[in-house]
């Protein structure tokens, strides 16, 4: 099952990395034979230039997903506090990506009150990745929104569950999208962000501790993302 997993994971980097490496390639070719125009268009070469300066940021912006990612993988699992779990998936580029956004991120004073028993790296690679892509649903959506990503907490009366769940008002994705969304190489948003990978990888680290993610929306509005965490993989901090 593991090898599979990875199988599945390396088809789509390979597949996220393929067009931003053609478009360069492409490019290149192209701006070749315009400098060797004797009626060159400056405009034209400008706009090769850019499209490759684009396309080479994609490309290091996967590379340093899959690096941040699987630098941090563990099996060691352990107790952690939700709060300091997610305290620790907000880094420095990350805090000032959100007040350069003007984004509000809210979490509900409640989630200190739960631990979990799992692989702490990896579900803070998978927060990030969340994260960073909820940031990007943001910033493609509509200037007059109210940017606010809200991270609360609930327990499934059902089977007792607990379901952390991280909501953006960003632009949403499609009913059709949802059940794709985890699917390496697929994005709800644009080519340059890389949702589709991050999340990817998001789903890859959490099966390891049976978390299961799931995705609701109201296209052009918000997305929430759940993570629903076994019963027998958290407790409540006070001992309870």
């Amino acid at each position: 099952a593991n090898f599979q997993r990875i199988l599945e994971l390396t088809k789509g980097m390979a597949h996220e990395l393929k067009n931003p490496l053609t478009l360069t390639l492409n490019s290149y070719q192209i701006l070749r034979a315009e400098i060797f125009r004797k009626d060159q268009r400056l405009e034209r070469i400008e706009t090769l230039l850019s499209v490759m300066r684009d396309a080479n940021k994609r490309i290091n912006d996967i590379v340093e997903t899959i690096d941040l990612t699987f630098r941090s993988v563990s099996n060691l699992k352990e107790i952690f506090n939700v709060k300091k779990l997610v305290d620790k998936s907000m880094t420095i580029d990350f805090k000032q990506e959100l007040k350069e956004q003007e984004i509000k991120l809210t979490l509900n004073e409640d989630i200190k009150d739960y631990n979990l028993f799992i692989t702490g790296p990896n579900f803070i690679q998978a927060l990030k990745n969340i994260l960073k892509n909820s940031i990007n649903a943001i910033k493609e959506a509509k200037e007059n929104i109210k940017k606010e990503i809200k991270i609360s907490i609930e327990v499934n009366k059902t089977n007792q569950a607990l379901l952390i769940k991280i909501r953006d008002t960003g632009i949403g994705i499609s009913e059709d999208y949802v059940k794709n969304i985890t699917l390496p190489f697929f994005s709800s948003t644009s080519q340059k962000t890389g949702g589709g990978l991050g999340l990817a990888i998001a789903k890859f680290l959490l099966q390891n501790d049976k978390i299961d993610i799931s995705f609701k929306s109201d296209i052009g509005h918000w997305t929430e993302v759940t993570l629903n965490i076994p019963k027998e993989r958290w407790r409540h901090s006070d001992g309870d």
